[in-house]
């Protein structure tokens, strides 16, 4: 057995103590940089600012979020596989919605859930409230806080999009180039020393059943 395998394991990922969720949001409502560069454009070029703004809003994609109705949590039950490389980790969605997809970074910053790319796809160091890079060896329970630090990039932050929704509250998004505050995750560790899972493999967490057929 590896290292590598000895400190991958697979957990339930919430934010603040509540559950995450992918959804599909376009662009105009997540990249409030990029809106601010647009605004900024249009006093340079009206037409170009027409045009980006455009193109901008027809490409939505599963970002992950969190999001209130009368101050509670939009329910969800985001299960993932942290497989280790030494002392970081790739994140794998197990769960229904996504399922086999990872966490990873969109070209702007925001994390979402996108196929394996290689390379490309982000992988992360886990941060404890001192900013020590931590690996499962060092989680004495199965209830952990941690950061996200993109590998060779920030730690991620939360951040509000520009929604207007009298039902709900607007989504928090996460990213590691913009933001308001860095932001800590809740992992409740299910399984401990688990080997890299098949396409179809079944997850079970207490009561919880995901499979890719479910």
């Amino acid at each position: 057995m590896s290292i590598e395998q000895s400190r991958s394991f697979t957990a339930e990922l919430m934010c603040k103590r509540e559950p995450l969720n992918f959804r599909d949001l376009d662009m105009a409502t997540v990249d409030i940089a990029g809106l601010l560069g647009r605004i900024a454009l249009a006093w340079v070029s009206p037409l170009a600012f027409v045009a980006t703004h455009f193109l901008s809003t027809q490409e939505e994609e599963p970002f992950l979020v969190t999001r209130h109705r009368n101050g509670a949590p939009e329910p969800g039950n985001l299960l993932v596989y942290f497989r280790c490389y030494g002392d970081y980790y790739n994140i794998q969605v197990r769960s229904k919605h996504k399922f086999g997809n990872f966490l990873s970074k969109h070209s702007s910053g925001i994390l979402g859930a996108f196929p394996a790319a290689g390379g490309d796809t982000t992988s992360f160091n886990l941060l404890d409230s001192k900013g020590n890079v931590v690996t499962l060896d060092d989680f004495e329970n199965d209830n952990v806080d941690v950061y996200l630090r993109a590998r060779n990039a920030d730690i991620i932050r939360e951040m509000s999009t520009s929604q207007d929704d009298r039902t709900w509250s607007p989504y928090r998004i996460f990213s590691d180039k913009s933001g308001d505050k860095y932001v800590q995750f809740n992992l409740r560790i299910l399984e401990r020393n688990v080997p890299y899972p098949t396409t179809d493999a079944t997850l079970t967490a207490g009561e919880i059943t995901i499979s890719a057929s479910s």
